[in-house]
This record gives C-alpha cells, sequence and structure tokens, in this order.
C-alpha cells in the first residue's frame, strides 16, 4: 500500500453526481483552469481525456500573456490620471520598463511575432519613449529614464533582427479551450 492510498479512495462531493451531470452541467460552466483542477478531483478513469486544439492553447497562452502586460499598464494610467510627482514619474518609468522587459521572454515575444498591428504599435511607442524622455532632474528619475530608453533601444534592435515575421494570428477567429 502506498503512502497516497486513502487520497483516491477518499469519497467527495463529486462522487453524489452522476458523471453525466458534471460533464454536461459543471464543466461548461467553468473557466479553463477550474477545468483542469476539477478534472483533477475525480478520479483518473472518469477524467475527461479529450486532445486540446493547438491553436486554442496558443489562443489561451496569449491571453494570460496580455493580461500580465496590461496589469502595470493598468497601474502607469491610474497614476497618470493624478497630478505628476517625481516619485509618480519615477514610478511610472519604472513600470514601463517592466512591460518592455517582459517582451525579451520568448513567450511574450510571440505576442509581438504575431499579431503585425502589436508589433507597429509597440514600434510606434517606443519611438516615442526615445523621443520624448530626455535626461532630467533629479539624478532618481534620469537613472529610471536612462534605463527606460536603454531597455526601448534594446528591445527594437531585437524586433528589427527577429524578422520577418509570419502573418498575423487571429486569435478571435479560434475556439476558446474547451474540454466538451
Amino acid at each position: 500500500m502506498t503512502k497516497f492510498h486513502f487520497i483516491r479512495h477518499r469519497p467527495t462531493v463529486l462522487d453524489e453526481f452522476p458523471l453525466d451531470v458534471i460533464r454536461v452541467y459543471i464543466f461548461p460552466s467553468l473557466d479553463y483552469e477550474s477545468r483542469i483542477n476539477l478534472n483533477q478531483c475525480l478520479p483518473p478513469w472518469d477524467r475527461i481525456q479529450k486532445k486540446m486544439d493547438p491553436m486554442a492553447i496558443r489562443k489561451h497562452d496569449d491571453h494570460v500573456r496580455r493580461t500580465h502586460i496590461n496589469s502595470p499598464l493598468r497601474k502607469m494610467i491610474l497614476l497618470a490620471m493624478r497630478p505628476m510627482t517625481t516619485n509618480s514619474e519615477i514610478i511610472i518609468a519604472k513600470n514601463l520598463a517592466k512591460v518592455l522587459d517582459l517582451h525579451f521572454n520568448p513567450m511574450y515575444f510571440s505576442r509581438v511575432r504575431d499579431s503585425e498591428s502589436y508589433r507597429k504599435g509597440l514600434l510606434a511607442h517606443m519611438n516615442q519613449i526615445i523621443e520624448d524622455y530626455p535626461v532630467v532632474e533629479p539624478k532618481a528619475l534620469a537613472i529610471v529614464q536612462n534605463h527606460l530608453v536603454q531597455t526601448t533601444k534594446r528591445l527594437m534592435k531585437k524586433i528589427a533582427e527577429s524578422g520577418p515575421y509570419g502573418p498575423t494570428v487571429n486569435y478571435k477567429a479560434i475556439t476558446g479551450l474547451s474540454f466538451v
């Protein structure tokens, strides 16, 4: 007897439902991660063993990356609505550098590779960063802005060297991940 033997035979609330109820009524109402967790709660012989569409997986990954990229951007927007102080400018520049740094990760760079409109918009914003950020006082702000400009230049170089790019992937036309 293994040390985890009791886990497989421990009754759960899911044991009261017929498997059809779980598959037809519960699974469709859950998001993707919740479905995975629920599937893991079922005994191995009752789990749904469906292969997933690779494009649906890419769509899900793109959604997760967009959400992660947009989080610091939302913070910057909220901060920019307040009166500007040196501290808020430092925070905005740090968050912007953090967002640009994410694109050096191959998982996040795929967003640049897969979408021509995203790539063009990103390049336009990066050109604006380079033009709009002269080194200013105080020194703390100048250091952060210098880091932002250097990160922007490195990312622009990476985008230029990584081309040519294939056609834009239309994630809206791809069906989402599903177990059903």
